[in-house]
């Protein structure tokens, strides 16, 4: 019905036959094919539908004329030009840095966490520490009066009875002579049971509990104390006291004065003397010999017999009668430790209930707001009032050396280089692992482009520039750490070799003291022959990695007029331009 008697159509020239199904194939200067598509061909006739009836329609088709197929060419627009070989190596140089130096701080960091398990911290030992520094740097006690004693005559007479604010005699003090430690938060059941105070609304037995802070107490037996410290006195250095001093214990006071007080001895028969002083419901006298001085007051929990002295470690109290104590106390009446106790330089003078030492000191109204605190009393309970002595070194010359800031110095050292061991290798570590795990992921998706994120713009090397910048700057801290407390003046090596030697003379007396010094003392060994050489050696590495990496960004600068380039972007540009 439709046809077309052009013959050049049906007879097309034999130099110009074709197939008008088959795409047109024609060679590249490239030699690669090029596909070039043919426009669809036209249908012969067109059916439509107009008002119910079908009416036909003659096309005029269009002869197609053959297409001259021109030599196609590849246009490669904005197309880099070949980089040079340098230029490669240093956008590769710049990507391989940073995980090179992240692998080998990982695994040094790894030997070293591996290395520090044979050294955990001596928590109780430093506390142990603590207690031997604070006691040999008080000044010694000269006086002690009773409170209101010689006192000014503004006081009236009820701060006299309420014992509050009792004045004391020109150049005496009040006397803190113990301390309620308060609680910590949490939540406390009927039971006895403990939890988290935010785990307390929905159980009905338990009420939660607030932290308070610590108060001191004054009152002992309706009492209160006034101390006058010793001045102008010299640790003994060696054997004898410079001229001008003389010995008193382990101290050197000018020869005009008498010694410090050294103990009170108990004596009901002479009420009347001079040195005389009335505590609790018993007389003493004072004593001012050649012997250790009194350095402090304390209240202790218990009888003041065995086991009943200041523990060594701080953080912990001795035992009442009952074995009772609250369980959100600060430091809880749970007894001392292997460090033991100063019960070898402590002089009980007498006890009391502890409820009426709570009573005395205005703590009642404080413990009923606690809840269940007094389920925790015991009327079986006491208090030992004690002094306690300066801690006897052994007289020698090479003992009498210690110095309290020695002390200080092994321990706050050994402390801040575990914490900053602890914490700065934990993250070093992690960081490091979190890199390389991103190293082969970020690679694979180089040339993706994501909706929220296009890949093919990521500088990787700046990325991980980036992160290994933060791990050497990690390293160089924890470097500077162990630089200053174990290889700087007077640091943790040279105090290591004085403790060894104190070790050696039998400078301690105390079981639990030798303990300690030992314990602290091998902590500190272990730190510079063990990790010592791990740390120094990422210290020293990652300050030349910074160096490098400075001088190759200043050199890629000047090579690409950029930095942090990728590396395969040029071949990722090729692919692009050949095939889109």
């Amino acid at each position: 019905m439709f046809s077309n008697t052009n013959s050049q159509f049906q007879n097309p020239p034999a130099s110009q036959a074709y197939n008008q199904t088959d795409p047109i194939f024609n060679q590249s200067p490239l030699g690669k094919p090029v596909y070039q598509p043919q426009q669809p061909l036209p249908m012969e006739a067109e059916m439509k539908l107009y008002r119910g009836y079908t009416q036909e329609f003659d096309l005029k088709v269009p002869t197609p004329q053959p297409i001259k197929q021109a030599s196609s060419q590849i246009v490669m627009q904005n197309q880099p030009q070949q980089s040079k070989g340098s230029q490669k190596l240093i956008d590769w140089i710049m990507y391989f840095l940073p995980i090179a130096f992240i692998i080998i701080t990982l695994i040094i960091m790894s030997c070293m966490i591996g290395a520090k398990t044979k050294h955990l911290n001596p928590e109780g030992a430093h506390n142990t520490l603590s207690t031997l520094k604070e006691n040999l740097s008080k000044n010694p006690i000269e006086d002690i009066v009773v409170g209101g004693e010689g006192a000014s005559s503004h006081m009236t007479m009820f701060e006299y009875y309420s014992h509050k604010d009792v004045g004391c005699p020109d150049g005496y003090e009040a006397a803190d002579i113990g301390k309620w430690d308060g609680v910590k938060s949490g939540c406390l059941c009927e039971n006895g049971e403990t939890s988290h105070s935010a785990t307390c609304f929905y159980k009905s037995t338990c009420k939660r509990v607030k932290s308070h802070d610590a108060v001191d107490l004054q009152i002992w037996q309706s009492k209160s104390f006034c101390i006058k410290t010793y001045d102008g006195w010299q640790p003994l250095n060696g054997v004898d006291c410079d001229d001008g001093y003389k010995k008193c214990g382990n101290l050197c006071v000018p020869v005009s004065r008498k010694c410090p007080l050294s103990s009170l001895v108990k004596d009901n028969s002479r009420f009347n003397d001079e040195h005389s002083i009335k505590i609790g419901n018993d007389n003493f006298i004072k004593k001012f010999e050649d012997s250790e001085s009194v350095v402090d007051m304390q209240l202790v929990p218990g009888l003041g017999q065995s086991e009943s002295s200041p523990c060594y470690n701080n953080e912990l109290n001795p035992s009442f009668q009952s074995q009772k104590y609250y369980p959100f106390a600060k430091r809880a009446e749970k007894g001392c430790d292997q460090y033991l106790d100063l019960q070898n330089h402590r002089v009980t003078l007498n006890t009391f209930e502890t409820h009426k030492v709570y009573e005395q000191n205005d703590l009642n109204d404080l413990l009923h707001e606690l809840p269940f605190y007094q389920s925790y009393l015991s009327n079986e309970d006491t208090y030992a009032f004690e002094i306690i002595k300066r801690i006897r070194i052994n007289p020698i010359k090479e003992c009498q050396q210690l110095k309290p800031n020695q002390v200080e110095k092994i321990s706050s050292s050994s402390k801040s280089i575990y914490t900053a061991e602890k914490y700065l290798s934990f993250i070093i570590l992690l960081l490091a692992a979190i890199t390389l795990f991103l190293v082969p992921i970020l690679y694979l998706i180089r040339n993706r482009v994501f909706q929220w994120k296009d890949m093919t713009e990521f500088s990787q090397p700046r990325f991980f520039c980036v992160l290994a910048f933060i791990i050497a700057a990690l390293c160089i801290i924890l470097g500077s750490f162990y630089i200053y407390h174990v290889d700087g003046n007077n640091g943790l090596k040279e105090h290591n070799r004085m403790f060894s030697q104190y070790l050696e003379k039998n400078c301690f007396s105390d079981q639990g003291l030798i303990l300690a010094v030992d314990q602290v003392n091998t902590f500190a060994k272990n730190v510079y022959h063990s990790t010592y050489s791990y740390v120094i050696f990422t210290f020293y590495g990652s300050v030349g990695f910074l160096v490098i990496l400075i001088l190759l960004l200043i050199y890629q600068f000047f090579e690409h007029k950029s930095i942090f380039e990728n590396p395969w972007q040029y071949r990722i540009q090729k692919q692009y331009y050949e095939f889109h």
